[in-house]
């Protein structure tokens, strides 16, 4: 895994959670470790938010997606934390922006939430994006749909395809915390053998097994 996030030292990375809810959160597993050597990272997120808060208190980039930025006061003053808004809690958390796509929305309308926040980031013309990597929590990303269960999948594959459109010229999936599905819908020796498939077909790249003890483990317990 090292020798992938050392690849994606000087370039731009587009950090997204995949399946909507707090997948967004697992970003903050491979922020930990390229903060430092990416020339830029950007953060978005497929969100459950709810449309009108996202409307009241964010910044409305394209009909879908909303630009969610640290300081939100809304939140600030939820002690009790009953506001469901995980990107302005992580937000604020790691004092970075989060471009928040709704989930009530079409995958043309991810496609076009994409280009008009990453036009914003980079300008129209000029070199955007060089690597995207869509972060899932769980396994559903991974799944074909002949497997005898599910969890939640559609959210990922609308995702997946939202992003094909985009002019980046990489493309990855990761897969955080593989086998939390397991036992919402996910049979385990299903799982097993989809990720051996992925093996020796040459579509996995890397697989690392971290502990809560490794510093981007660390990291995402504090967020």
């Amino acid at each position: 895994m090292q020798s992938f996030m050392d690849g994606l030292a000087g370039k731009r990375v587009v950090l997204s959670g995949c399946g909507g809810g707090c997948d967004v959160l697992g970003t903050s597993v491979i922020y930990q470790q390229i903060r430092g050597i990416a020339e830029k990272v950007i953060f978005f997120s497929l969100s459950f938010t709810d449309d009108r808060l996202l409307t009241a208190t964010t910044r409305q980039v394209s009909e879908k997606c909303w630009k969610v930025e640290p300081g939100n006061v809304m939140i600030a003053d939820d002690r009790q934390e009953q506001i469901y808004f995980p990107e302005a809690r992580m937000a604020n958390a790691m004092d970075v922006s989060i471009y928040t796509l709704s989930h009530f929305a079409t995958i043309a309308q991810y496609t076009e939430g994409y280009k008009a926040a990453l036009s914003m980031e980079f300008g129209s013309g000029s070199r955007g994006a060089d690597v995207l990597i869509l972060c899932d929590g769980g396994c559903d990303v991974l799944l074909t749909g002949a497997e005898s269960c599910l969890a939640t999948p559609v959210e990922d594959m609308s995702h997946l395809k939202a992003v094909l459109p985009l002019d980046i010229p990489e493309k990855y999936v990761a897969a955080l915390g593989v086998n939390i599905d397991c036992g919402h819908g996910v049979v385990q020796e299903e799982l097993d053998r989809r990720l051996v498939d992925m093996q020796c077909s040459g579509t996995m790249i890397c697989s690392y097994p971290l502990t809560m003890h490794d510093a981007p483990a660390v990291y995402f317990t504090d967020v």
